[in-house]
């Protein structure tokens, strides 16, 4: 039994050290440029041989050599140092693009599924309310869906309302306001 926990550790831990930057949506020059979609806001990644990953998922991602990366307004391209074509770029279109976590680390980009089950402490009592279970991406700022006790709450995720974000315990404090709890509550 305990080599199966291993196992699962180890996956898991594969997983959670590697982040989604963007879906592969399209081919680009004769290079095997590929045009990335679905990518973070204030996202850079930094050139020259960083390592990044494209499968369906983090766990079965192969892996790449970062050789060129260019952001754009709505999302980015990157050329591959392995793929030189665009037949060779087109066997990994509509597959995710991963980097470590330790990539990113010294970023302000954020990333929207990266606060899926964060608690949320009330910053008045410190008891918490719940748990973040959705993020609605909208120009200004995301908002937040935290859900505990039958309630829910629509936070927008901006300083004046989240504070004392730990990414080690997985909590942060928020100020709660009238209108943002039961938003979807039929009076």
């Amino acid at each position: 039994m305990r080599l199966f926990l291993n196992y699962a550790e180890t996956h898991l831990k594969i997983i959670m050290e590697k982040i989604q930057i963007g879906t592969i949506s399209a081919v680009k020059g004769l290079d095997g440029s590929v045009i990335l979609s679905d990518v973070p806001r204030n996202l850079v990644i930094p050139e020259g041989g960083v390592a990044v990953y494209i499968g369906y998922s983090a766990n079965f991602a192969k892996k790449f050599t970062l050789a060129k990366w260019v952001k754009l307004p709505n999302h980015a391209m990157l050329r591959l140092d392995e793929i030189t074509s665009p037949e060779a770029a087109l066997e990994y279109k509509e597959q995710g693009v991963f980097v470590e976590k330790s990539v990113l680390k010294k970023q302000k980009a954020r990333f929207v599924g990266e606060f899926l089950g964060y608690e949320a402490l009330d910053a008045a009592t410190g008891k918490s309310i719940g748990k973040i279970t959705d993020v609605w991406e909208f120009p200004a700022s995301d908002i937040w869906i935290i859900s505990g006790d039958g309630t829910d709450y629509t936070v927008p995720a901006v300083e004046e309302f989240i504070s004392d974000l730990d990414d080690d315990s997985r909590t942060f404090r928020v100020k709660i306001i009238d209108g943002m709890r039961d938003l979807n509550k039929e009076e």
